[in-house]
């Protein structure tokens, strides 16, 4: 299978989960047979193609934060390219974005994992990217144009369900790893 994987920011230039998270998929879809191209930020790096891990890394996304129209176009070429099977998008916002004219025009499965506060509509931070009223309804449409939403806790099942999602529209993943005060202070006692 040809697996099509979109992220905003992407290592050296960001390290952050969803960075990690897409490039760990992206790598074990590698290992099992799939080829995957992974689409992400330009970086000051000469090389804006280059091979990890079995996995075609694409630097050519300008502005990663917004959604600017040299994004969709980015996209638009890479899927014109790489002819993927499927398509996985990390982040409503911006990603989901530009992914939205292929998931509105192509049969190609898209999947996108939101991993926060890109699908928020209010959050105790006040940085919750749906309560921006300019951003909202696209959030809100790329949510529901997606084949399926991957959330990333069940804390934003509620967001989920403000956006009018039908249950089977979307799934949950809990992307932490629980561990106990016991086990935290062996890890990290010196002896």
């Amino acid at each position: 299978m040809k697996i099509l994987v979109v992220v905003p920011k992407f290592p050296p230039e960001t390290f952050g989960g969803a960075e990690f998270v897409s490039m760990w998929l992206s790598e074990a879809f590698g290992h099992q047979g799939h080829e995957v191209m992974l689409l992400t930020e330009e970086s000051a790096e000469p090389d804006e193609r280059f091979q990890v891990q079995g996995v075609e890394v694409v630097r050519a996304i300008k502005s990663p934060r917004a959604a600017g129209p040299s994004a969709y176009i980015e996209v638009l070429k890479a899927y014109r390219r790489f002819d993927p099977d499927v398509i996985h998008g990390h982040h409503v916002y911006p990603t989901g974005l530009w992914l939205h004219p292929l998931m509105r025009l192509s049969s190609v499965p898209v999947y996108v994992t939101s991993h926060a506060e890109d699908i928020r509509g209010n959050s105790e931070w006040d940085n919750g990217i749906r309560a921006n009223k300019l951003k909202r309804p696209m959030v809100e449409a790329a949510a529901k144009s997606c084949t399926k939403l991957i959330l990333c806790g069940s804390n934003l099942v509620s967001e989920a369900e403000d956006i009018q999602l039908p249950e089977d529209q979307y799934t949950v993943i809990n992307n932490c790893i629980p561990l106990n005060d016991q086990e935290l202070s062996s890890d990290t006692s010196s002896g």
